[in-house]
């Protein structure tokens, strides 16, 4: 059952759109109220179908998942130089 409403402000005085929505794993259904049809209580109702859009947002998790994954892996960090190892600079002044 959804719930979709006109909603009017005090303020601005300027009606807004509510929509209602459907969430699902496989397709996403918002049903929101247009105008008023005449005189008789109809109203003008858009509906909207959108297939996959939670899988959108997966694939975002997946793809951050993936780049922190990447961030801590060992092979990817610089090792630290130790005392036994002499840089090539000193090695040429000391003519070794």
């Amino acid at each position: 059952m959804l719930h979709p409403e006109k909603r009017v402000y005090n303020v601005e005085s300027m009606p807004t759109t509510e929509a209602g929505i459907d969430p699902g794993l496989f397709r996403d259904l918002f049903v929101a109220l247009g105008e008023p049809l005449g005189d008789q209580g109809g109203w003008s109702v858009r509906i909207q179908y959108k297939p996959f859009v939670r899988w959108l947002w997966l694939g975002g998790l997946l793809m951050a998942l993936g780049g922190v994954a990447g961030a801590l892996d060992k092979r990817y960090r610089r090792l630290r130089q130790t005392d036994d190892v002499v840089p090539p600079s000193a090695a040429l002044a000391q003519g070794v």
